[in-house]
């Protein structure tokens, strides 16, 4: 495990940090301060650990708040990286440490070259070992989308260790229209653009979801998404092999609904997005048969998937967090 930096981030991070690429890795947070009005003061070190089979995979870790507490450990989507939890960050990293990966293959975390190793008890294992390597025995999971589907599963695997899990806008069980939509952007993903042709991908792709987004959110969602791969060139920041692991995946977990049976005796907070594709009310409907006493919040004008920082999302995840206290 190697810090490397000590970060400022913002409501706008990655803009943030696209404007002042020139800046040194470690950069006087005095000057950093002075950016304006978007810059919050969360902090957090960036780390690296490396995996059982060699790699170095990146984390962000908030560690602000209260040692006592159990640790939040965020956990992205398939195509994301670990700057979406931005702005979440800056509501709950005083309260308690934060861990936020990203998983192989995106973000800064390195590339397998076995494009076979990209599947969801993979990023179990990796989540496990930086668990262990921390020394950390007791969690509370927060999972958007696949991360989500990653939590059913470690709960499955070690529910000693599990003491509260969010799930936002993901089930155990996928709404064939949101997978058709996944598949389709991800297979379109294969080359570099303009951050203006990245901008409109995006919007393309995700526009009927969020219908209130105005344009700071929308330059906001892509450069969370795309990374400067060359001047003025941009391209998604994962792996392609991940789309082929999709296409031709070479291990398949056990039925979600059985590794979502582990949630049975454990919190449950369930955030959904009005106009999601991928998590529907039936589908919600069937994971409280499992679990009667689910959480269960929906966010207006949002589809898949919420960012959490919405007003609705802090409050019932203050309220979720302050339970299990």
């Amino acid at each position: 495990m190697i810090a490397v930096a000590v970060s400022w981030t913002g409501v706008h991070g990655w803009v943030i940090k696209g404007l002042f690429a020139g800046l040194p890795a470690q950069a006087d947070p005095k000057f950093q301060n002075q950016v304006g009005q978007g810059l919050i003061k969360t902090m957090y070190t960036e780390n690296f650990f490396e995996t059982a089979d060699g790699l170095q995979l990146f984390y962000r870790d908030y560690q602000a708040g209260d040692s006592t507490l159990p640790p939040l450990v965020c956990m992205h989507g398939l195509t994301r990286n670990s700057s979406d939890f931005d702005d979440f960050a800056t509501h709950f990293a005083g309260q308690r440490r934060m861990l936020v990966p990203d998983t192989r293959g995106r973000g800064r975390s390195e590339h397998d070259s076995h494009w076979q190793n990209y599947h969801l008890l993979m990023y179990v294992a990796d989540t496990w070992r930086l668990l262990d390597q921390l020394g950390i025995d007791e969690v509370i999971l927060l999972g958007s989308s696949m991360g989500g589907l990653m939590s059913m599963y470690m709960a499955q695997q070690q529910p000693e260790r599990i003491k509260g899990v969010i799930l936002n806008d993901i089930g155990p069980e996928l709404a064939p229209e949101g997978i058709a939509r996944i598949f389709g952007y991800m297979e379109a993903e294969q080359q570099s653009f303009t951050l203006d042709e990245a901008l409109q991908r995006i919007m393309d792709v995700n526009a009927p979801f969020f219908p209130k987004y105005d344009a700071n959110d929308w330059l906001d969602f892509t450069l969370r998404i795309y990374q400067e791969v060359e001047p003025g060139r941009y391209q998604t920041s994962y792996d392609k092999g991940i789309t082929r692991a999709l296409v031709e995946p070479a291990v398949v977990p056990d039925d979600p609904w059985v590794a979502f049976q582990a949630l049975r005796d454990k919190p449950v907070l369930v955030v959904r997005g009005v106009l999601s594709d991928l998590l529907s009310l039936e589908i919600v409907d069937k994971m409280r048969a499992v679990i009667p006493d689910l959480q269960h919040l929906e966010v207006a004008d949002r589809g898949h998937h919420p960012s959490l920082s919405e007003p609705e999302c802090v409050a019932a995840i203050q309220d979720f967090l302050d339970s299990l206290a």
